[in-house]
């Protein structure tokens, strides 16, 4: 994969990552298309982008909450 216009890239994913956050059937219908140029390849980027924070974030959260719950039960004790 060459990224020949790194703008376009650029665009795709920023654009990407805001769809997946607020329209995420919408991009997922755009990334059925067979198209392959820089801009569709931010867009695939993108979302895949959104998703490893997203994922990341979740993660934090659980770990924070099994902290929390790990203090509190030692406070009872």
């Amino acid at each position: 994969m060459e990224i020949n216009n790194e703008q376009q890239y650029i665009n795709g994913v920023n654009h990407a990552y805001v769809l997946a956050k607020h329209q995420p059937q919408l991009l997922d219908n755009l990334l059925k298309s067979e198209s392959r140029n820089d801009y569709f390849i931010g867009l695939q980027d993108g979302k895949r982008l959104y998703e490893q924070e997203r994922s990341t974030s979740r993660l934090h959260e659980l770990n924070n909450l099994k902290n929390k719950k790990t203090k509190d039960r030692d406070i009872e004790r």
